[in-house]
Formats: C-alpha cells, structure tokens, sequence
C-alpha cells in the first residue's frame, strides 16, 4: 500500500499551489476550520503504488474519534478506478480533478446550512440513517431552532440516552433554550473533535449561529 510519505511527496505540488491545502496523515485538509472539516481522504489500497481519495465534510458535533470521516464520496481514476501514485499523468489527473471541480465545492462549503443541503442529497439517494437524524437534531440546536431539535429528539428515548451519556446538561438545556449552557457544550465538543484529529493549528473557534442571534 501507499505509504504516508509517498502520499506527501505525491501532493507536495499541489500544497505549494494552495495555502488552504495541508496534510495531517492521510487527509488533505482545506482550511481554515470553523464548524466543519473538510477535505480529501486518501486511502490505501492493496496494490502498493495505488491510493483511493474521498471527499470529507463533517460537522465537529459532538465528540468524535480521528476513525470516522463522515460525508463523502469516493474519486474515481476513470478507466482504473484507484490512482497510481507512481504514475505522473494518474497523478495530474487527480490534480487537474481536485482543483478543477473539487477544492471549488469543498471551499464554498462553510456553513450549517451548507452541511444540510449536502446531507440532503444523500436523503434523497436512500443514504440516511439513524445517525443522520442525530445529526439534523445537533444542527437545529446549534443554529437556534430549538423546536425542532426538540421535535427530533423528544420522542426518541434512545436519542436521550445518549445525548445524557455524551453531556448530561445538553437535554435539559434544549428544554429550557438555555442557549449559555448549549453553546459550552458545543464548543466544548468542537475542541475535542479537533483535539482526537489533530487539527488544531488549521481551527478558527467560531461562535455558533444560535450565539450571533442572540447578539442582534
């Protein structure tokens, strides 16, 4: 498989290009971090000179461990599928790809709201799942709309149980539209994210909307 420093040495072209673009390990983040991590992925493959990137973005609510990537899709080598890293034309390929259409998306997604449109898609291809609808509650809390992160998460015991295991306060919060309280926790979750994937010279701590509203 491709290793980390072949991988570095691949994209090391393409950083110099773009002072948004770094590399943590195998993921090629685009900064600066607010509220969502975005990038590219690239994976190993069994065959050694190959690699297979995906598409990342993913909320930093709530905690969550450096294994899960969250909302993605995979990029394909038209004709291979994976990319050989030790072929220079699969390479400008993959280059010609990511500047011509994905750094564009990836950039210009920078909001929640942008985060919902994406995961929208996804609803509407069948991909959507129990986690999908936690998220939506998080993303109604931290953008104010706190009568429909209750509406999600009130008939949900399990939900609860959860959100009681992951900060026992953020529900009673909820219900009270104690926005101080929601906010810590959410800022409090944000850092540990960005702690467990080793971001944090690439994260700009932002305030939440459900904080800018509160500020008009």
């Amino acid at each position: 498989m491709t290793t980390g420093a072949q991988i570095r040495k691949m994209v090391k072209p393409l950083l110099e290009r773009h002072s948004d673009l770094a590399m943590v390990g195998r993921f090629m983040v685009v900064g600066p971090i607010h509220h969502l991590r975005r990038g590219i992925y690239l994976d190993y493959c069994r065959t050694p000179e190959m690699f297979n990137p995906r598409t990342v973005v993913d909320i930093l609510i709530p905690p969550s461990d450096a294994g899960y990537l969250g909302r993605g899709d995979y990029l394909t080598d038209p004709g291979r599928g994976f990319w050989d890293a030790t072929n220079p034309d699969a390479v400008q390929r993959f280059f010609d790809l990511l500047e011509d259409k994905i750094l564009p998306r990836l950039r210009s997604t920078k909001t929640f709201d942008h985060y919902r449109v994406l995961t929208e898609r996804y609803r509407a291809s069948g991909d959507y799942y129990d986690r999908d609808r936690f998220f939506e509650m998080l993303i109604a809390t931290a953008v104010g709309d706190f009568d429909l992160a209750q509406s999600i998460v009130e008939p949900l015991p399990d939900m609860q149980f959860y959100l009681a295991y992951l900060a026992p306060s953020f529900y009673p919060a909820l219900l009270a539209r104690d926005r101080a309280e929601i906010a810590k926790i959410l800022h409090a979750w944000e850092a540990q994210t960005i702690k467990a994937y080793k971001l944090e010279k690439f994260w700009e701590p932002t305030p939440f909307p459900l904080e800018l509203e509160v500020s008009k």
